[in-house]
Protein backbone atom coordinates (compact mmCIF):
# COMPACT_ATOMS: atom_id res chain seq x y z
CA UNK A 1 0.00 0.00 0.00
CA UNK A 2 2.76 2.46 0.80
CA UNK A 3 4.36 1.72 -2.58
CA UNK A 4 1.08 2.46 -4.37
CA UNK A 5 0.63 5.70 -2.41
CA UNK A 6 4.18 6.80 -3.21
CA UNK A 7 3.74 6.02 -6.90
CA UNK A 8 0.49 7.98 -7.12
CA UNK A 9 2.21 11.02 -5.61
CA UNK A 10 5.08 11.16 -8.13
CA UNK A 11 4.61 14.43 -10.02
CA UNK A 12 7.14 15.38 -12.74
CA UNK A 13 9.69 18.00 -11.63
CA UNK A 14 7.96 18.34 -8.25
CA UNK A 15 9.15 15.00 -6.87
CA UNK A 16 11.68 12.51 -8.23
CA UNK A 17 10.59 9.33 -9.97
CA UNK A 18 10.35 6.58 -7.38
CA UNK A 19 12.54 3.51 -7.17
CA UNK A 20 11.81 0.60 -4.80
CA UNK A 21 14.21 -0.19 -1.99
CA UNK A 22 14.72 -3.64 -3.41
CA UNK A 23 16.09 -5.18 -5.52
CA UNK A 24 19.37 -3.31 -5.48
CA UNK A 25 19.25 -2.40 -9.17
CA UNK A 26 15.52 -1.67 -9.39
CA UNK A 27 14.35 0.66 -12.13
CA UNK A 28 12.77 4.09 -11.65
CA UNK A 29 8.99 4.18 -12.17
CA UNK A 30 6.96 7.17 -13.30
CA UNK A 31 3.46 8.19 -12.28
CA UNK A 32 0.94 5.56 -13.37
CA UNK A 33 -1.53 8.31 -14.19
CA UNK A 34 0.11 8.74 -17.57
CA UNK A 35 -1.38 5.42 -18.61
CA UNK A 36 -4.44 4.92 -16.38
CA UNK A 37 -5.37 8.04 -14.45
CA UNK A 38 -8.83 6.80 -13.39
CA UNK A 39 -8.09 3.15 -12.66
CA UNK A 40 -10.76 1.83 -15.05
CA UNK A 41 -8.25 -0.25 -17.02
CA UNK A 42 -6.85 -1.78 -13.83
CA UNK A 43 -10.37 -2.47 -12.58
CA UNK A 44 -11.24 -4.18 -15.87
CA UNK A 45 -8.25 -6.50 -15.66
CA UNK A 46 -9.01 -7.31 -12.02
CA UNK A 47 -12.69 -8.07 -12.66
CA UNK A 48 -11.95 -10.22 -15.69
CA UNK A 49 -9.61 -12.31 -13.58
CA UNK A 50 -12.09 -12.47 -10.67
CA UNK A 51 -14.97 -13.62 -12.91
CA UNK A 52 -13.16 -16.12 -15.12
CA UNK A 53 -15.36 -18.98 -13.96
CA UNK A 54 -19.04 -18.99 -15.09
CA UNK A 55 -21.67 -18.10 -12.52
CA UNK A 56 -24.52 -20.32 -11.37
CA UNK A 57 -27.42 -20.17 -13.82
CA UNK A 58 -31.18 -20.50 -13.63
CA UNK A 59 -31.01 -24.08 -14.88
CA UNK A 60 -28.76 -25.18 -12.04
CA UNK A 61 -30.22 -26.95 -9.03
CA UNK A 62 -29.15 -24.19 -6.64
CA UNK A 63 -31.28 -21.76 -4.64
CA UNK A 64 -32.27 -18.53 -6.37
CA UNK A 65 -30.32 -16.47 -3.86
CA UNK A 66 -27.08 -17.87 -5.26
CA UNK A 67 -28.26 -17.79 -8.85
CA UNK A 68 -28.12 -14.05 -9.42
CA UNK A 69 -24.83 -12.24 -9.11
CA UNK A 70 -24.57 -8.48 -9.39
CA UNK A 71 -21.69 -6.00 -9.64
CA UNK A 72 -21.83 -2.26 -8.93
CA UNK A 73 -19.04 -0.07 -10.30
CA UNK A 74 -18.96 3.33 -8.58
CA UNK A 75 -16.67 5.70 -10.49
CA UNK A 76 -15.80 9.05 -8.89
CA UNK A 77 -14.48 11.50 -11.48
CA UNK A 78 -12.75 14.61 -10.12
CA UNK A 79 -12.96 16.60 -13.34
CA UNK A 80 -15.93 17.77 -15.42
CA UNK A 81 -16.47 16.55 -18.95
CA UNK A 82 -14.48 18.53 -21.50
CA UNK A 83 -15.96 20.99 -23.96
CA UNK A 84 -13.58 20.78 -26.89
CA UNK A 85 -13.86 23.78 -29.20
CA UNK A 86 -14.96 23.10 -32.77
CA UNK A 87 -13.29 26.26 -34.09
CA UNK A 88 -10.51 28.54 -32.91
CA UNK A 89 -8.64 31.57 -34.11
CA UNK A 90 -5.46 31.16 -36.22
CA UNK A 91 -2.30 30.54 -34.21
CA UNK A 92 1.06 32.24 -34.44
CA UNK A 93 4.15 30.31 -35.51
CA UNK A 94 5.40 29.85 -31.94
CA UNK A 95 2.27 27.83 -31.13
CA UNK A 96 3.98 24.87 -32.80
CA UNK A 97 6.67 24.91 -30.10
CA UNK A 98 4.20 24.05 -27.32
CA UNK A 99 1.55 22.09 -29.23
CA UNK A 100 3.26 18.66 -28.78
CA UNK A 101 3.27 19.13 -24.99
CA UNK A 102 -0.35 20.28 -24.99
CA UNK A 103 -1.30 17.26 -27.09
CA UNK A 104 0.46 14.90 -24.67
CA UNK A 105 -1.35 16.45 -21.70
CA UNK A 106 -4.68 16.21 -23.53
CA UNK A 107 -4.14 12.51 -24.23
CA UNK A 108 -3.44 11.98 -20.52
CA UNK A 109 -6.78 13.57 -19.59
CA UNK A 110 -9.33 13.80 -22.41
CA UNK A 111 -8.04 10.73 -24.24
CA UNK A 112 -8.44 8.58 -21.14
CA UNK A 113 -12.02 9.77 -20.62
CA UNK A 114 -12.96 8.45 -24.06
CA UNK A 115 -11.07 5.21 -23.48
CA UNK A 116 -12.65 4.73 -20.05
CA UNK A 117 -16.17 5.00 -21.45
CA UNK A 118 -15.47 2.49 -24.22
CA UNK A 119 -13.62 0.12 -21.87
CA UNK A 120 -16.44 0.37 -19.33
CA UNK A 121 -19.10 -0.54 -21.88
CA UNK A 122 -17.02 -3.49 -23.13
CA UNK A 123 -16.42 -4.66 -19.56
CA UNK A 124 -20.13 -4.61 -18.81
CA UNK A 125 -20.91 -6.71 -21.88
CA UNK A 126 -18.26 -9.21 -20.86
CA UNK A 127 -19.62 -9.45 -17.32
CA UNK A 128 -23.20 -9.75 -18.59
CA UNK A 129 -22.16 -12.63 -20.83
CA UNK A 130 -20.65 -14.33 -17.78
CA UNK A 131 -23.98 -14.13 -15.96
CA UNK A 132 -23.48 -10.95 -13.93
CA UNK A 133 -26.01 -8.14 -13.68
CA UNK A 134 -24.10 -4.85 -13.69
CA UNK A 135 -24.71 -1.23 -12.74
CA UNK A 136 -22.16 1.46 -13.63
CA UNK A 137 -22.60 4.69 -11.68
CA UNK A 138 -20.40 7.64 -12.72
CA UNK A 139 -20.25 10.59 -10.31
CA UNK A 140 -18.46 13.56 -11.88
CA UNK A 141 -17.51 16.72 -9.97
CA UNK A 142 -18.66 19.75 -11.97
CA UNK A 143 -17.79 22.88 -9.97
CA UNK A 144 -18.99 25.26 -12.68
CA UNK A 145 -22.57 24.13 -12.04
CA UNK A 146 -22.40 24.60 -8.25
CA UNK A 147 -24.36 27.52 -6.78
CA UNK A 148 -23.32 28.53 -3.29
CA UNK A 149 -26.14 29.75 -1.07
CA UNK A 150 -26.02 33.27 0.38
CA UNK A 151 -23.30 34.64 -1.84
CA UNK A 152 -22.50 35.94 -5.28
CA UNK A 153 -19.23 34.04 -5.65
CA UNK A 154 -19.24 31.08 -8.02
CA UNK A 155 -16.98 28.05 -8.01
CA UNK A 156 -14.19 27.89 -10.56
CA UNK A 157 -14.91 25.93 -13.73
CA UNK A 158 -11.87 23.70 -13.18
CA UNK A 159 -11.29 21.78 -9.93
CA UNK A 160 -8.20 22.70 -7.88
CA UNK A 161 -5.00 20.72 -8.30
CA UNK A 162 -3.11 22.03 -5.28
CA UNK A 163 -2.18 19.93 -2.27
CA UNK A 164 -4.04 22.31 0.06
CA UNK A 165 -7.70 23.19 -0.51
CA UNK A 166 -8.87 26.64 0.52
CA UNK A 167 -12.04 27.03 2.64
CA UNK A 168 -13.86 28.30 -0.45
CA UNK A 169 -12.82 25.25 -2.51
CA UNK A 170 -13.99 22.95 0.28
CA UNK A 171 -17.36 24.74 0.32
CA UNK A 172 -17.71 24.10 -3.40
CA UNK A 173 -17.03 20.39 -2.97
CA UNK A 174 -19.43 20.12 -0.01
CA UNK A 175 -22.18 21.94 -1.88
CA UNK A 176 -21.69 19.80 -5.00
CA UNK A 177 -22.13 16.65 -2.90
CA UNK A 178 -25.25 18.04 -1.22
CA UNK A 179 -26.75 18.66 -4.66
CA UNK A 180 -26.41 15.04 -5.75
CA UNK A 181 -26.19 13.00 -2.53
CA UNK A 182 -29.85 12.05 -2.19
CA UNK A 183 -30.28 10.77 -5.76
CA UNK A 184 -26.88 9.05 -5.83
CA UNK A 185 -27.40 7.38 -2.45
CA UNK A 186 -30.84 6.19 -3.52
CA UNK A 187 -29.46 4.50 -6.64
CA UNK A 188 -26.84 2.73 -4.53
CA UNK A 189 -29.46 1.59 -2.02
CA UNK A 190 -31.65 0.32 -4.86
CA UNK A 191 -28.75 -1.80 -6.04
CA UNK A 192 -27.91 -3.13 -2.58
CA UNK A 193 -31.56 -3.98 -1.90
CA UNK A 194 -32.03 -5.38 -5.42
CA UNK A 195 -35.23 -3.37 -5.78
CA UNK A 196 -35.12 -2.21 -9.39
CA UNK A 197 -35.30 -4.64 -12.29
CA UNK A 198 -33.22 -4.11 -15.41
CA UNK A 199 -34.46 -4.33 -18.99
CA UNK A 200 -32.53 -4.74 -22.23
CA UNK A 201 -33.72 -1.28 -23.26
CA UNK A 202 -31.90 0.33 -20.33
CA UNK A 203 -28.63 -1.34 -21.29
CA UNK A 204 -28.85 -0.38 -24.96
CA UNK A 205 -29.89 3.23 -24.27
CA UNK A 206 -27.55 6.11 -23.51
CA UNK A 207 -26.36 6.65 -19.95
CA UNK A 208 -29.23 7.81 -17.76
CA UNK A 209 -28.78 11.16 -15.99
CA UNK A 210 -29.55 10.55 -12.31
CA UNK A 211 -28.46 14.00 -11.05
CA UNK A 212 -26.28 16.87 -12.33
CA UNK A 213 -22.99 15.19 -13.20
CA UNK A 214 -24.21 11.69 -12.21
CA UNK A 215 -24.83 9.08 -14.90
CA UNK A 216 -25.96 5.47 -14.66
CA UNK A 217 -25.87 2.50 -17.03
CA UNK A 218 -27.62 -0.76 -16.08
CA UNK A 219 -27.32 -4.06 -17.91
CA UNK A 220 -29.01 -7.36 -17.15
CA UNK A 221 -27.16 -10.66 -17.18
CA UNK A 222 -27.17 -12.80 -20.29
CA UNK A 223 -28.45 -16.33 -19.75
CA UNK A 224 -25.54 -18.74 -19.53
CA UNK A 225 -26.13 -22.33 -20.59
CA UNK A 226 -23.98 -24.68 -18.49
CA UNK A 227 -21.84 -27.24 -20.25
CA UNK A 228 -23.19 -30.78 -20.19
Amino acid sequence: LETAARMSAAFPYVSPEARPNGPLNGVHLGDGGYFDNSGVFTLSEWLKEATRFPTVTATSAVSSTLRKKRILVLQLEAFPDSNTADVESPKKWYYQLTSPIQTMLTVRSEGQLVRDKTAGEDLQKLLNASGYETTWLLVRYTPGAVKLPGGNASCAANPPLSWHLTPFERRCIDQAWQNISSQTSQEIMNFLNNQAGITNTECDAADRSVAPGVFERKCRATTVVPKQ
